[in-house]
């Protein structure tokens, strides 16, 4: 519909299937994501390293989620669930972190006497 889209990932998905390896499991997922994004038009996949199955909320995954919304200043932002409880029951301990993490960053991402560091080429803060 013209509109652009980020979709942003905290982890590779690595820990995501029982009966693969992490080291086959990572690349397979990513592979999925990209496939799933060029089905529905969205260019800008991005993927952090943060290690799947036991992502922890903390500063820098705040701090990783700010830079990219500083980047892309996008107009809307859609965010996983983090409540304990979803109509299907008990959320994944990975999707709550990531949520309240990127509601916090929403915020952080606004303040610029945070993450001051977070500058482009030519020292413009993001």
């Amino acid at each position: 519909q013209g509109v652009d889209v980020t979709y942003l990932l905290l982890t590779t998905g690595e820990a995501g299937i029982q009966d693969k390896s992490p080291e086959e499991t990572g690349p397979l997922r990513a592979q999925e994501q990209k496939r799933a994004c060029a089905k529905v038009g969205v260019d800008d996949l991005r993927i952090l390293d943060f290690s799947d199955g036991v992502l922890e909320y903390s500063i820098e995954l705040r701090k990783k989620i700010a830079e990219v919304i500083r980047d892309v200043k996008p107009t809307v932002l859609v965010l996983t669930e983090w409540g304990l409880e979803v109509p299907w029951g008990l959320n994944h301990a990975d999707h709550r972190v990531a949520g309240l993490a990127a509601v916090d960053a929403v915020r952080d991402a606004g303040n610029k006497w945070l993450f001051t560091d977070l500058t482009d080429e030519n020292g413009v803060q993001l």
